[in-house]
């Protein structure tokens, strides 16, 4: 139970179990307030949550900026228990009656004070609530029992700030001077501090808060309700503490002079060093915040370093991402020296993998930091490092379909790993051949590959290829070469490899490894005509990717989701969903993946009727982007198109038959036995409607003759009942 992944997703069967123990008795309403503070391993565990809870008489209610969206754009789209509602301003009528609710206890409240604080307010209750407050402090309005009273004499004099910021900078400035510096002090911790960081600040005779003890100083600041206390406290013997709004915590950072704030910081991380002990772990970034902000940047360098690797190791790969950034910022504010440069490309090799898996191997800032690696890398002189930069640059240069390029990296690959004597390098040498000549439709070749691959393979040394290059080579293997053997026409075997490779992704405890497993499964599902659990694997696959945040995974989860909602007779929803996934395609560059997709969408078209469509997508991407890299699928699509013709119009049944002979040229090049099944079935239809059933079934006696394997799948069934029909 050491692995990271492991124990995270024990915690959330627990968590899950827990609530729906209490589901159980009554129904459960979860608040979660300002969810866009939330890191991304919180905002992943609350998305799992949800899914577990789905079918529980449970309602989770989370209030966030809009920042939350910008950082997850497509959070919770396509889940039929998730809404997003959008808050509106208070209206004047709803203002006027919070004002009346917060000043209940005044007996007649003036309709100048009423007008005063909607008027400036504009629909925003945290304004109304806090404007209040600065008037009870500022002695306009008098704290009496029973009944508050107004001097509404003095409302005239009031100055009021335009806005909310302006209220509680107000408010900070009214504090007795203690109780300010208190909070100043506080707002550097963050918005959770606790009281002994406090008088760890207050021991320091420069930066010294209160003559008073800080808890006296503290119990003033709850009264006025600017902070609130916590029942439990993440340190022992602590008192945890947070601000009532994360607002107001940076009015006061921001009124915290530079060099008392960096004085601050430093003795914050002094402290948070010396109490986190065994647990230093779980606050790495933290620490490392203050150590930056102190001004301490070799010491932040260290902290920041090791942040990214945490988060990385627990596949928090936006968090990684945003560690090595600020790391890579701290170094480039450094003299060029060599030291410098070897730790740049360390840090860049790190991020590379942690960018692929959120941005997608076609994402321009992916080919930008291997770029530099490999500038890097030859300048330092480390083959290893060169040959792993070579491999990030192939990754993107292979997604975005630049084939030329792609072959030339990967030739540079073997050479380096052959340089190098080292079976690790020969390994990912071979995992990005048999990528790419599985994707130029070279099957035979990519099979080779994955054997070559397999065969040197060693288990114990996993995790490092995951560090490194994003994924598991064996699983990424059985993906490729399940469906491979899909298309040499041996579908029985395929679905087996495809088992094998995401039991061991499952096993590796790896998501991103585990998403290449899963693409086999459906994938090979799918082409075998088992829709229905297709479609149960593809829903979980959504759900899976979704939650870990991988853009190409989910590209293609809804993607495959549209296609089997068709084949099922969800054909709207199924289409929406379809055209949906091209479109992400061409905005996150994930030009390898799109002809899946696009082969779908046409039969999608045949099955709907929706032909011109089909026509103009084909022709378009004919048009704009011709068919030279991914030619696997060169095959399906050149007869996709010939039965959009003939749909469109039976006369043109010339140019279909063109374009029916040469998907199976095509096919039988590749060796491709299932898809030239597909071509020769389309052409022996075609040719059935001419009369010339002769032909007919001696092209598809042929091509059918030849399986040995996979009797019970859609395609084969249907081959026989089309044989059977020119027998009679």
């Amino acid at each position: 139970m050491g692995n990271p992944q492991q124990l995270r997703d024990q915690a959330l069967m627990y968590l899950a179990s827990f609530f729906k123990s209490l589901a159980e008795k009554r129904p459960i309403l979860v608040l979660l307030e300002d969810l866009h503070w939330a890191d991304e391993a919180s905002l992943d565990a609350l998305n799992e949550l949800a899914m577990e809870m789905k079918n529980q008489p449970v309602l989770i209610l989370a209030t966030t900026r809009h920042g939350l969206f910008e950082r997850r754009p497509h959070w919770g789209e396509g889940q039929a228990f998730h809404r997003r509602i959008l808050l509106e301003p208070l209206s004047k009528r709803e203002s006027r009656n919070l004002v009346a609710e917060v000043l209940q206890r005044v007996q007649d409240v003036p309709e100048t004070l009423s007008e005063l604080v909607v008027g400036n307010a504009e629909g925003n209750p945290f304004y109304v609530e806090e404007l209040v407050k600065m008037l009870v402090e500022d002695k306009v309005i008098i704290r009496e029992d029973p009944h508050w009273r107004v001097e509404t004499s003095r409302l005239e004099e009031v100055h009021v700030p335009p806005t909310l910021t302006g209220v509680l900078q107000a408010r900070l400035d009214g504090l007795p001077e203690e109780e300010r510096r208190a909070l100043q002090g506080a707002s550097v911790v963050g918005r959770v501090f606790w009281d002994k960081i406090l008088e760890h600040i207050n021991g320091s005779q420069e930066n010294r808060i209160t003559d008073r003890g800080v808890a006296e100083v503290l119990a003033e600041l709850r009264s006025r309700e600017l902070i609130f206390r916590r029942e439990t406290s993440a340190f022992a013997e602590t008192r945890e503490h947070i601000f009532k709004h994360a607002l107001l915590r940076e009015v006061a950072y921001e009124s915290v002079l530079k060099r008392v704030r960096q004085a601050y910081h430093a003795l914050v991380a002094e402290w948070l060093i010396e109490h986190a002990g065994d647990r230093e772990g779980e606050f790495t970034g933290l620490i490392a915040d203050h150590l930056e902000l102190a001004g301490k940047e070799s010491e932040a360098y260290r902290y920041l370093v090791k942040a990214g690797q945490e988060a990385s190791a627990k596949y928090a790969n936006e968090e990684a991402i945003r560690f090595f950034k600020r790391t890579l910022k701290l170094l480039m504010a450094k003299p060029y020296t060599s030291e410098r440069a070897g730790q740049e490309l360390e840090i860049l090799m790190r991020l590379g993998p942690a960018l692929i898996a959120t941005r997608g191997f076609g994402a321009p800032i992916v080919e930008e930091t291997y770029s530099r690696a490999r500038e890097l890398a030859g300048q330092t002189g480390q083959s290893d490092q060169l040959f792993y930069a070579t491999w990030g640059q192939w990754a993107y240069y292979s997604q975005v379909g630049e084939n030329d390029t792609a072959k030339e990296l990967n030739a540079q690959l073997f050479q380096l790993a052959e340089q190098s004597g080292d079976e690790f390098l020969l390994l990912e040498a071979h995992h990005s051949a048999w990528s790419m000549e599985y994707a130029l439709g070279n099957v035979f070749a990519a099979v080779e590959h994955t054997r070559n691959g397999m065969e040197i393979y060693q288990p114990e040394v996993s995790h490092d290829h995951i560090r490194i290059y994003g994924h598991d080579p064996m699983v990424c293997a059985s993906s490729v070469s399940a469906r491979a053997l899909w298309m040499l026409g041996y579908p029985d075997q395929a679905e087996q490899r495809a088992i094998e490779g995401y039991a061991l992704g499952i096993q590796l405890d790896h998501p991103y490894s585990s998403a290449f497993g899963k693409v086999a499964i459906i994938s090979v599902k799918l082409w075998r005509g088992e829709f229905e659990e297709a479609a149960k694997e593809a829903s979980e696959y959504h759900a899976f990717v979704e939650q870990h945040g991988f853009p190409q995974h989910i590209m293609l989860a809804i993607g495959f989701q549209g296609t089997l909602l068709v084949k099922l007779g969800i054909v709207k929803e199924g289409m929406a969903k379809i055209r949906e996934a091209l479109s992400l395609a061409e905005r996150i560059g994930a030009v390898s993946s799109k002809p899946l997709i696009l082969c779908e969408f046409l039969k999608a078209c045949l099955e709907t009727g929706e032909i011109e469509e089909g026509l103009y997508a084909i022709k378009n991407e004919l048009d704009l982007s011709p068919i030279t890299w991914q030619r696997r699928l060169e095959s399906e699509i050149r007869r996709l198109y010939g039965e959009l013709i003939l749909a469109d119009d039976p006369d043109c049944a010339e140019e279909a038959q063109a374009e029916f002979n040469l998907a199976i040229d095509i096919s039988q090049r590749q060796h491709a036995k299932s898809l030239e099944l597909r071509a020769v079935m389309s052409l022996a239809r075609l040719w059935q409607q001419q009369g010339k059933i002769r032909q007919a079934h001696e092209r598809l006696t042929e091509i059918y003759s030849w399986f040995t394997e996979g009797f019970d799948t859609h395609d084969l069934k249907e081959a026989k009942a089309l044989l059977e029909e020119l027998e009679r």
